[in-house]
């Protein structure tokens, strides 16, 4: 999904404010050019323009600061705004949270499942040494989550395994979670319905998507 920066509409807006204020820059240097003529008249021959002294110079620098401000007010308001979250689309976010790497292997496939638990609700899982972890490929203060990256749906026997992780001391009152590449088969997904293990798997998008 392309996400673009600024819309056509705010560049036809960025345009025109750019013409306001070059027109306003030029009225101003009109102004500037009008009062300085007058004040070298006035000081030639002050009888010309008797009216002009003191308050023809004051009102001219009225017009020129009012011109000013209409410059910058109009550059200001019709400006689009740098702030690049408020022009991208809600969908945007989920993608982010979905996923943050694309998978091509059982590495992948890990640090993604990490990922996703950070954004959402799990902001301290950590990944676990490969090897040595008992089943358990990442690790949170409220869960732990095996991941898997076959090419055929997941089994029924992993799914009662996690289920039985969650029973040691060190995992106790944490969620199981489960994440497939390749999806579950049905009676994999009746099984973690029944234990209690909530299954993610790879959608066609490549984000992560809760199978029930």
């Amino acid at each position: 999904m392309a996400i673009s920066s600024k819309s056509e509409e705010a560049e036809e807006n960025e345009s025109s404010a750019a013409g306001c204020a070059l027109l306003a820059l030029g009225l101003a240097g009109v102004v500037i050019a009008l009062c300085l003529l007058l004040e070298i008249v006035s000081w030639v021959a002050p009888w010309s323009f008797p009216f002009w002294s003191g308050t023809g110079s004051i009102l001219g620098t009225i017009v020129i600061l009012g011109i000013a401000v209409a410059m910058i007010n109009a550059t200001s308001t019709s400006s689009p705004s740098d702030d690049l979250g408020d022009s991208k689309p809600s969908e945007y976010y989920e993608a982010m949270r979905d996923q943050s790497i694309y998978v091509t292997n059982w590495q992948d496939a890990e640090r993604s499942a990490r990922d996703f638990m950070r954004a959402n609700g799990y902001p301290g899982a950590t990944l676990t040494n490969p090897g040595a972890d008992g089943g358990v490929d990442v690790v949170a203060a409220g869960a732990i989550a095996q991941v898997k990256h076959y090419n055929t749906p997941i089994g029924e026997p992993a799914i009662v395994q996690l289920a039985g992780t969650t029973m040691r001391p060190q995992y106790q009152g944490r969620e199981a979670l489960f994440f497939s590449s390749s999806g579950y088969t049905a009676k994999a997904t009746t099984t973690g319905r029944d234990l209690g293990v909530t299954l993610y798997k790879l959608n066609n998008s490549l984000h992560w998507v809760r199978v029930y």
